[in-house]
C-alpha cells in the first residue's frame, strides 16, 4: 500500500507538471520512478529528494490548446481538463471499472511516446493509485489511438510466438526504420511492414513475448530496447483491463518497436542467471535505471524467473563501469 505521504507527493507532482517537457517532449518519468523506488524498498525521504531534483526540468501545462505549431497536446490545459474528467469518473465508478471502460479504445496508441503513457497508467494500476490512473488515461487520450497499428493487430495471427515471433521480422530489417525520433520510426514501420499479431500461446501470453523483449535488451543495451522491457511489463499489468485485443495489439506494438531499433540479432546471446554487483540505487539515480530495476523485479516475481533481475543488474553494473571509466 502506498503511504499517505507518497500519495500526497505524487498528487502534488501530477497537478503541478505536464506529462511531457521540452525541448523534445520527453515524458515525465518522475511519478513512475517514485513508485518504482517505493516498490524497491527505498525510504520516502529519498523519494522526496528525487522529486525535488527531478522536477527542475519539468513544465506546467500551458493555457493554449494544441495546434500544428504549438506544444505536444499533453503540455496544454486540455491535459488538466482530462485529469478532472478522469478523477470524477474514478470517484464515481472506481478505477478498475474506469480503466476497463476507457483503456480498450486507446490501447492501439500504446507505442506512442515510446510507450510512456501506457507505462504511467500501469504504475497507477499496479499500485492501485487513482491519481496516477487518471494521469495515465489522460496522457493516453492525448496521444490517441493508432489506426494503423489497430489494423495490423486485426490481421490473421502469426504461427509464431515469443523470440521466434520477433526474430521473424528481421527479414524486414531496414536502417531507415531506425532513423529519427522513435515516433517517426514506429509510423514508418507500420506504414511499410505487413506486421501481424503473435500466436497467443496456451500458457501466459506475456511470458514468452516478455522474455523475447528481455533478450533484445540484454543483447543490445539499446535505450529503446529498455522500453520494450518496461512496456511488456506494463502490458502484462494492464492486460486484465485492456479488452480482448490486448495480446494482438501488444505483440504488434512490440514487434514495431523491435524493427524501429534496427531489428538486432540477439538469439545467440544467452540470458544470465545472475548479474555482477551493481551499486545501490540512490535518490539521484537515473530514472531509467530505477524503472528497469523495478520492472525486472516485478517480472521475475510474476514469471518466477530470476533472469529479469540478473539482466537489470548486469545493465546497471555495465553503465556504472562505463561511468567510472569516463
Amino acid at each position: 500500500m502506498v503511504p499517505e505521504r507518497l500519495t500526497r507527493l505524487l498528487l502534488q507532482h501530477r497537478d503541478r507538471y505536464a506529462p511531457v517537457y521540452p525541448p523534445q517532449d520527453n515524458s515525465d518519468h518522475g511519478p513512475m520512478a517514485l513508485l518504482a523506488m517505493w516498490g524497491l524498498g527505498m525510504p520516502v525521504d529519498d523519494l522526496a529528494r528525487f522529486e525535488r531534483q527531478y522536477g527542475g526540468k519539468l513544465v506546467s501545462p500551458e493555457p493554449s490548446p494544441a495546434t500544428a505549431d504549438s506544444p505536444h497536446p499533453a503540455r496544454t490545459s486540455v491535459y488538466r481538463d482530462l485529469l478532472a474528467r478522469f478523477d470524477a469518473d474514478i470517484a464515481r465508478d472506481g478505477w478498475p471499472d474506469t480503466v476497463t471502460r476507457c483503456l480498450p479504445p486507446l490501447l492501439s496508441g500504446c507505442a506512442k511516446d515510446a510507450f510512456h503513457p501506457l507505462i504511467r497508467l500501469a504504475y497507477g494500476v499496479r499500485f492501485a493509485l487513482p491519481s496516477e490512473v487518471a494521469a495515465g488515461l489522460a496522457y493516453l487520450t492525448l496521444v490517441g489511438a493508432d489506426a494503423a497499428l489497430e489494423r495490423r493487430a486485426r490481421t490473421t495471427p502469426s504461427r509464431l510466438g515469443g523470440a521466434d515471433y520477433l526474430a521473424h521480422w528481421r527479414m524486414y530489417r531496414d536502417d531507415a526504420y531506425a532513423q529519427g525520433r522513435f515516433g517517426t520510426r514506429v509510423a514508418r514501420v507500420l506504414a511499410q511492414v505487413p506486421l501481424c499479431p503473435a500466436r497467443a500461446p496456451d500458457r501466459d501470453p506475456w511470458r514468452d513475448i516478455s522474455e523475447a523483449c528481455l533478450q533484445v535488451f540484454h543483447a543490445t543495451h539499446d535505450f529503446f530496447a529498455l522500453h520494450m522491457v518496461t512496456a511488456s511489463h506494463a502490458l502484462r499489468v494492464c492486460a486484465p483491463y485492456a479488452g480482448t485485443q490486448v495480446t494482438a495489439i501488444g505483440t504488434v506494438a512490440l514487434a514495431t518497436a523491435y524493427l524501429a531499433i534496427g531489428a538486432p540479432a540477439c538469439a545467440d546471446v544467452g540470458l544470465p542467471q545472475s548479474g555482477p554487483a551493481a551499486p545501490p540505487l540512490r535518490h539521484d539515480s537515473d530514472e531509467h535505471d530505477i524503472k528497469i530495476s523495478f520492472s525486472g523485479m516485478e517480472q521475475a516475481r510474476a514469471f518466477d524467473d530470476a533472469r529479469y533481475v540478473a539482466v537489470a543488474t548486469s545493465y546497471r553494473a555495465t553503465r556504472e563501469g562505463r561511468s567510472r571509466a569516463s
